[in-house]
């Protein structure tokens, strides 16, 4: 039944231009046969980058992410986007729920050029004080983000840097919208 109100929502909001569907984006990326679609999020916020040799390095993101199935008037932030340590980390505003992502598939020809890429990253709950891809454990097995195996970062807008900067160090923040869909194993 969430994965019937995911896929809903996703075809509610998804725009005109978004030629992909949920199940050729899902092929595409290589999500594994298995999984199931339990929550669909919308977010906004900024592609985080450092000049480092004169360009332009992605070094984190930062969002808030709202139930995709609510009209944007209804829309509350529920979940928060952040990166611990160079992990990409979602965590659940009510009940604290984490959920880190370790990159497994990234696709720019599905975004465009103009878009950070479209991506597909395995499910895993980072071990504290310092998170890190590889010192992890399998998904909480409680709260929002209970047994999520994959998540699926897609429909890109924005967040891509310049090609060129001049003095390092400097932080440069691009906004960017983009759409989460979180998985775990079908029941």
């Amino acid at each position: 039944m969430l994965a019937i109100l995911a896929l809903a929502a996703l075809a509610a909001l998804a725009p005109a231009t978004a030629a992909q569907s949920v199940a050729q984006t899902e092929k595409a990326l290589g999500l594994p046969d298995g999984n199931e679609l339990v929550h669909a999020l919308i977010g906004s916020g900024s592609q985080v980058y450092r000049c480092e040799s004169a360009k332009w390095t992605l070094v984190g993101a930062v969002a808030d992410l709202a139930d995709a199935r609510l009209p944007p008037f209804r829309r509350r932030t529920i979940v928060h986007h952040f990166f611990e340590n160079t992990v990409p980390t979602w965590e659940h505003a009510g009940d604290r729920s984490i959920v880190g992502g370790k990159r497994i598939t990234a696709d720019s020809k599905l975004s465009g050029s103009a878009n950070v890429p479209w991506l597909l990253l395995s499910g895993f709950v980072p071990e504290a004080p310092s998170f890190s891809a590889s010192s992890s454990q399998p998904a909480p097995k409680d709260g929002f983000f209970a047994d999520v195996t994959f998540v699926i970062r897609a429909r890109t807008r924005g967040g891509v840097a310049p090609p060129s900067c001049s003095k390092e160090a400097d932080v440069l923040l691009v906004p960017y919208a983009s759409e989460y869909w979180f998985y775990r194993k079908s029941r």
